[in-house]
């Protein structure tokens, strides 16, 4: 398998990126007070030892600094121990930072001077992006009512790199992009329709012979081509749908979310649909304090969804989007 060297010469981001800021004290779910772990490396382990001065900031560094095993976390050094309330002990109640406070922003951890940043190469560009984890990120998304753009810009020459590629595929990562938002965002076609033509073309470029450009070229083009073709709006309206494939993956998918407010949306379909056999089972397994297993998911799998099928009969979820 030749790899493919491809320069990447650019930066991509949302053109809402350079706009983000800390919402510091305002933030509701905090990532400083949410249990989250906040793990570094030893050069920032060294850096913060140094800058600290304050007797009343080495107190709090004595009590939360801890040293990781080697074995047990990989390229982390160190981390911040959370308080019982899962609190980072430099995260004073105005929400704002101790470290920072008093040493500064760049005698913070990476991770703290970074997120919710994220950035990345690929095949396209040095990619930027903001994790719809935090809470400013998605007060952000709320303020876009014409949608989003990106914003394409010239890589600085200490940035730029050469990407290898293992494919032809990976390398037409851009364009098979591209396409994917045109798609997305193309409103002649109703939004369950858009996202059925991209499972389609998927399913066919799972098939392909991932190592010629050519054929990468040729599902482009085809692709292209269906999606501005007359009539492929009812064509596929008139796919058949199997809504029990549907609902039962939507159930497990929820369930492997794995947090308190998937349990909530698990106990919440159960409430809805009592008479349901399977979701009757997760409801009495998590009163009970048990975890379902996979045979309670093999028993719904199982059952006939009948009552689920009365309700998006009447509420068909394919048909509630715009």
């Amino acid at each position: 398998m030749a790899k493919r060297e491809i320069p990447v010469r650019t930066v991509l981001m949302p053109a809402y990126y350079k706009n983000f800021h800390c919402l510091m004290g305002g933030c509701q779910d905090n990532c400083c007070d949410d249990g989250w772990k906040i793990e570094f490396s030893k050069k920032d382990y060294l850096k913060i030892k140094r800058e600290v001065r304050s007797d009343e900031a080495k107190k709090m560094l004595a009590q939360s600094l801890v040293r990781l095993r080697a074995r047990e976390h990989d390229t982390y050094y160190a981390e911040f121990r959370m308080n019982e309330a899962g609190r980072c002990a430099f995260h004073n109640e105005d929400g704002l930072c101790l470290l920072q406070l008093e040493c500064g922003a760049e005698t913070l951890p990476h991770v703290c001077q970074t997120f919710p940043r994220v950035e990345f190469y690929t095949a396209a560009a040095l990619e930027f992006a903001l994790s719809p984890t935090c809470e400013g990120v998605l007060a952000l998304l709320w303020d876009l009512p014409e949608g989003n753009d990106f914003i394409e810009e010239p890589l600085e020459r200490k940035d730029q790199r050469v990407y290898e590629a293992n494919s032809a595929a990976q390398a037409c990562f851009g364009e098979i992009r591209a396409f994917c938002i045109d798609v997305m965002q193309e409103r002649s076609l109703r939004l369950p329709q858009r996202l059925v033509l991209l499972g389609l073309l998927f399913q066919q470029l799972r098939e392909l012979d991932w190592e010629e450009r050519a054929v990468i070229s040729r599902w482009l083009a085809k692709g292209e081509a269906l999606l501005h073709a007359p009539g492929i709006g009812e064509q596929l309206e008139q796919m058949p749908r199997d809504r029990e494939t549907y609902l039962n993956y939507g159930i497990k998918q929820i369930y492997e979310m794995g947090t308190d407010w998937g349990w909530e949306l698990l106990n919440a379909v159960a409430d809805f649909h009592s008479k349901h056999i399977a979701c009757a089972v997760i409801h009495r397994e998590r009163q009970h304090g048990l975890v379902p297993d996979n045979h309670t998911f093999s028993a719904m799998q199982r059952i006939e969804l009948s009552t689920f099928n009365v309700h998006f009969n009447e509420t068909d979820p394919l048909r509630s989007f715009p």
